[in-house]
């Protein structure tokens, strides 16, 4: 687990030196105090640009008169030290570096061989409102945590697609032979990660509460919807790729009059059942969307990664407590409580310090204003 956070220079932080006894850690105080900082710079260690996917020249402290850039550093069990960094260059610029150890590496994703982060925010809970694509990044950022080559794949899938509709919009006459070498790239990546998005929802999907715990925990079932879904039923993967394939050489011209790939993965869409609404999730209230989500998180806890003992899994969950009941609360609690062996730490952040008091003996509790002296 995380035993140790350092920001320096970070937001609203000069310096912060934070020890971590605990599997969950509590951080309360005013809006505005700083709380979401802290998590921002944990969410840092993540594949991306972190919770609120700002860059990085914004997330130095602006009221610092040196302007020399910013760390967050943790250290893991105590004896492995990842860091990420805005250093100044040689030319003065600042760059944007990652080390383990003290060593610098060459991209802040290969943290990921020891730690995966996740999280839920206030902007989470509009996941349901947002655009397809928001909640494709959602279904992908489970899919890294159990499988580290799911990104190269999403990679290579993405920039195969961007290729071949740049050659549709700037060749008069199609090179043939480059567009199907392409096609063949965007049908063998674009496969692979929808089967990979398809098996991690279905694990979800598995988790049911039964006895006790019904009515309690939202049943659900969650899966990709859209008309590529269809090609997984045909049989194996080579089946599925030369269909995909053939789709693609058949759209070409509507492709290229469109300026879209029309056909794919690319398009699909995270399908959310709550079971005792017999109701998609677009159609549930705020409040229920919010449960979906939370029991999709317990789910992904207790069937991904609490049966993976190698990768540290940080849940980040921002504010997210203040709109959930008692009853809610507390069967989250109680889970994480019933699973502290296991290979996970959750930071909570909130106004109010007694929402957590079901933790009271588990959590390290931090009042944020003490911290960053405001």
């Amino acid at each position: 687990m995380i035993t140790k956070l350092r920001l320096y220079q970070f937001r609203n932080i000069d310096l912060l030196d934070l020890p971590i006894t605990k599997k969950n850690i509590v951080l309360f105080g005013e809006n505005g105090s700083g709380k979401t900082n802290i998590l921002e710079a944990i969410s840092l260690f993540s594949i991306g640009k972190g919770l609120r996917n700002e860059s990085a020249y914004n997330m130095g402290n602006m009221a610092s008169e040196t302007k020399t850039g910013w760390s967050s550093t943790i250290t893991l069990n105590e004896n492995l030290k990842l860091q990420t960094n805005l250093e100044p260059q040689l030319d003065l610029s600042l760059k944007r570096t990652s080390k383990i150890q003290g060593e610098n590496i060459r991209s802040h994703t290969h943290f990921s061989q020891w730690i995966n982060v996740l999280w839920i925010t206030p902007e989470t809970d509009q996941l349901f409102l947002d655009p397809p694509a928001k909640r494709r990044k959602f279904v992908d950022r489970f899919v890294y945590a159990k499988d580290v080559l799911h990104l190269k794949r999403v990679i290579n899938f993405e920039s195969a697609m961007r290729q071949r509709l740049k050659l549709l919009k700037t060749q008069p006459k199609l090179n043939d032979e480059w567009l199907t070498a392409l096609e063949q790239t965007i049908a063998e990546e674009g496969v692979a990660l929808a089967f990979a998005r398809h098996l991690l929802l279905e694990d979800l999907s598995k988790f049911q509460p039964r006895g006790k715990e019904q009515g309690i925990l939202t049943p659900f079932t969650a899966k990709m919807d859209g008309p590529f879904e269809a090609l997984l039923t045909m049989g194996s993967s080579l089946k599925i790729e030369e269909a995909f394939r053939q789709k693609l050489y058949e759209n070409r011209a509507r492709d290229q009059e469109s300026g879209i790939t029309l056909f794919g993965p690319h398009r699909s869409d995270l399908s959310v059942t709550h079971h005792m609404k017999g109701m998609n999730a677009f159609q549930c209230s705020t409040g229920e969307q919010k449960i979906l989500l939370l029991a999709m998180i317990i789910s992904f806890m207790e069937h991904v990664c609490f049966k993976n003992d190698q990768q540290l899994t940080v849940f980040l969950l921002d504010d997210a407590m203040a709109h959930l009941d008692e009853h809610h609360r507390f069967v989250l609690f109680h889970r994480l409580i019933a699973n502290q062996d296991k290979n996970f730490q959750a930071w909570f952040s909130g106004t109010d310090r007694y929402l957590f008091n079901d933790l009271e003996r588990s959590a390290d509790f931090f009042y944020v204003p003490d911290l960053v002296g405001k």
